[in-house]
């Protein structure tokens, strides 16, 4: 015979097993718990990265120390408040030009003189001076410039292209490479135009009695400075050229100038503004 007792917990252990199994039968009918899922980080597609300006190596500079003059025409040239003296010579160095040769024999003459590449805005402080510069054609002057950013400075942006052709292809304000390019201050005689420095031919028309010598570098260069020295009374007149081609891209390296029909006509419309002002220089007769 049982105890009542032992009956009790018996009756109680078969219900909890009851209610245990009750309970797993219930869990495996229900729904499975919602778990949060991450999403998987989509794989982001990584353009080659491109050498820009703040990408590209930094190349040693020579800090340029300015005397006390020249501190005051710079400082002076950002308000565009500083008017020259006049009947002061202003050689107006556009971008391969010969600038460098011209600056030498000025220095050799003993010359007083003022220099620079001076923009469009600031052209009204040169009236009454007696300005002097040479002119280039632009697609030329494209040319040397890319040469010179290649060889000589070694730019990376500019070394990735093998010719001025394959440059000029992309020479369209529509192609990413043009911007990386014209937003850079390293290049700037491959994107500064005729139209930069002078402005428009109203702006010449202002000066016109100022400009005392515009010579045509593709015209015999040399026999140009020389008819610029005569002008001037200048006695030593003998052209050193600096920055040529061959001095620094090598003896044996021939200057490949071929243009496709795509970058002519890209560096055509580019230099238009250029053009128009050549025309107005030659028939002016300046």
């Amino acid at each position: 015979m049982v105890a009542p007792h032992v009956k009790r917990k018996r009756k109680a252990i078969a219900a909890a097993a009851a209610a245990k199994k009750a309970a797993e039968e219930a869990a495996k009918k229900a729904p499975p718990e919602a778990k949060e899922v991450r999403p998987v980080k989509e794989i982001e597609e990584v353009e080659p990265k491109r050498v820009t300006e703040e990408t590209a190596p930094k190349q040693a500079t020579t800090k340029k120390t300015l005397n006390p003059v020249a501190k005051k025409i710079e400082a002076e040239n950002k308000t565009k408040k500083y008017k020259y003296p006049d009947g002061s010579y202003y050689y107006l160095h556009i971008g391969k030009t010969g600038g460098l040769a011209i600056r030498e024999l000025f220095g050799r003459n003993k010359l007083k003189f003022f220099a620079g590449h001076i923009e469009a805005n600031l052209c009204p402080s040169l009236k009454n001076t007696k300005i002097i510069f040479f002119y280039r054609d632009p697609i030329e002057r494209f040319i040397s410039a890319f040469y010179y950013y290649k060889f000589k400075l070694k730019l990376p942006y500019i070394s990735e292209y093998n010719t001025p052709n394959d440059l000029a292809e992309v020479w369209n304000p529509t192609r990413k490479e043009f911007h990386i390019i014209k937003n850079n201050s390293k290049c700037t005689h491959l994107w500064k135009t005729l139209f930069d420095y002078l402005g428009p031919i109203d702006n010449l028309e202002e000066l016109k009695d100022s400009l005392f010598f515009v010579g045509n570098y593709d015209n015999n260069f040399p026999e140009e400075v020389r008819k610029m020295s005569e002008k001037m009374g200048l006695r030593n007149t003998k052209v050193i050229q600096k920055n040529r081609f061959n001095q620094f891209a090598g003896k044996n390296r021939v200057k490949d100038k071929n243009l496709s029909s795509l970058a002519k006509e890209n560096l055509e419309q580019y230099f238009s503004e250029d053009y128009k002002i050549i025309r107005w220089i030659e028939e002016n007769k300046i």
